[in-house]
């Protein structure tokens, strides 16, 4: 199987795409760094801040997922993304 050919639009969506990863990432990182150290006192807007990651990085695997599934048909024509209001 040989590389995939991917428009400029194809390339801006996964940049996106792994710009909000690294985001995700780096605030589980710092929980589990607070977590670890014991600094972690967890309170309602905590809660609320580890729900909108939650919602971030089930927004982003929505997003991959369409990606892939619209990839392996080799057109975005009809492809509607999350967070997509164009």
């Amino acid at each position: 199987m040989g590389a995939l050919d991917l428009r400029s639009e194809e390339i801006d969506a996964l940049a996106q795409t792994r710009r909000e990863l690294v985001a995700a990432g780096r605030n589980l990182n710092q929980l589990t760094q607070l977590a670890n150290s014991g600094r972690l006192k967890w309170n309602a807007r905590d809660a609320k801040t580890v729900h909108r990651l939650d919602e971030r990085v089930s927004d982003t695997v929505e997003a991959l997922t369409t990606f892939i599934n619209v990839a392996r048909r080799r057109t975005l024509a009809n492809a509607a993304f999350p967070g997509d209001d164009t």
